[in-house]
This record gives structure tokens, sequence and C-alpha cells, in this order.
């Protein structure tokens, strides 16, 4: 069998990895108010979030968003029917008395785009110009920029 000592890999039982929590403190920047993640980062539309990877066994990675991390490390599961609502408004907040469990509208609700007044095109997001269906799920769509889009796909696929 073919030995990998030297190729920089580090033969099986010679060093105890640290813990996840150790690893995932390692990665935290305290201050007095949010607890700032410095480790890996993922984008999601405009916000970056951090990601912690976990390791369960030699061929069983995954990587979780830190504040989920942060969150079920101290406080516990967080129920299924909801999400983490970064109080703070700093995505990359892993202080868990910043974390609020959520339904997913409310956390919609208190997002950046609840309080915008219009859309990029500069539509009015108010009154009939919300699509009722995303309303319902604490979406704002403009209905004006939908129309827009469906038609400009009828135009471009014949359809």
């Amino acid at each position: 069998m073919l030995s990998l000592v030297g190729f920089g890999v580090m033969p099986k039982g010679v060093w105890e990895r640290p813990s996840p929590e150790v690893r995932f403190w390692a990665k935290v920047q305290k201050t007095d108010g949010c607890w700032n993640w410095v480790g890996g980062k993922r984008r999601v539309k405009r916000l970056y979030y951090g990601v912690f990877g976990i390791t369960h066994s030699y061929h069983n990675y995954e990587t979780v968003p830190a504040h989920r991390f942060s969150y079920e490390l101290t406080r516990g599961a967080i129920p299924e029917d909801k999400e983490l609502d970064h109080v703070c408004r700093n995505s990359l907040c892993v202080n868990p008395d910043h974390l609020e469990a959520v339904s997913h509208k409310v956390n919609m609700q208190r997002s950046s785009w609840a309080l915008k007044t219009h859309c990029p095109k500069g539509h009015p997001l108010s009154g009939d110009n919300l699509a009722p269906y995303e309303l319902k799920l604490g979406h704002r769509k403009c209905v004006i920029c939908k129309q827009e889009r469906r038609q400009n796909f009828h135009e471009r696929t014949g359809r």
C-alpha cells in the first residue's frame, strides 16, 4: 500500500482534532455588542452569512450557517417551523442574544426589504401593486415588475 506520509497528508491518529466548539469560538470576534464571524462566508442575495464546517467522520463533512450553530450550541434546537432573525441586522453576528427564532413571515416583515417604499425600478410598494400571494408569505413583490418579466419572457420564448 502507498504511504502518504511526507506528502502533506497527516497519518491517522497522529493528532487530535479540536472539538467543533473550540474551532467555532476561535473564529468569533467578540465585541461589546455583536460577535462577528471571521471564518468562511457565503453570499445570499446581497448579504454575507458565516458558514462553519463540521466533520462527522472521515468522509462525512457538512457546512452549516454559523449563526445557527451558535444558537443551537447555546440555546438548543431551533423549532422546525422557525428561522433565525438577526435582531441587530448584522448577518455575520453569531451572538445568541442577537438571534431570535421567528416564523419566515415575521423574519421577512422585519427585513430591510420591508422598509422599502419602492421597488428597484421606482414603482411604489403599496396597495394594489403588492402581489397578494407573495404578501401572504411575507414577501413584498412589485406586481408591475412581475407583469413586465412575464411579458418579456413570452416575447423571448414565443410562448
